[in-house]
Parts: C-alpha cells; sequence; structure tokens
C-alpha cells in the first residue's frame, strides 16, 4: 500500500483544497470523492494508476 501526505495533493490537478479555516484545512479529491484533514497520509489511487504504468526494470518506464 502506498501512502501519500496531503500535501503531495497540491501538485495533482483532481484536488481542491479548501482553506477558508486555518485550523482545519480540508483536502478534496475529485477522484477518489474523498475529503482529507491536511497533512494526513492517504492512499491515492491516481498515484497507483501513475506507478501501474511504467515498466519494471527501466527506470521512469523509459524504454532504450
Amino acid at each position: 500500500m502506498s501512502l501519500i501526505k496531503t500535501s503531495e495533493c497540491r501538485k495533482c490537478t483532481h484536488s481542491t483544497i479548501d482553506d477558508t479555516n486555518k485550523a482545519k484545512v480540508i483536502v478534496r479529491c475529485d477522484a477518489s470523492g474523498k475529503e482529507y484533514i491536511y497533512g494526513q497520509y492517504v492512499e491515492c489511487e491516481v498515484k497507483k494508476t501513475r506507478k501501474s504504468k511504467t515498466t519494471k526494470g527501466e527506470p521512469n518506464g523509459k524504454h532504450s
């Protein structure tokens, strides 16, 4: 199981960050339809999909 910190969600196009309440920043994931608290470790379905597309044995899925 691959976990990421919700701070990495800032880079993702599927996330929306609601920081109107600075004490409790909410990260919404459009891909999974879930809400998380900023700073929490979560399982990312999008990152799993990207990782599975790479070719084993070759760095970053590049072929020679």
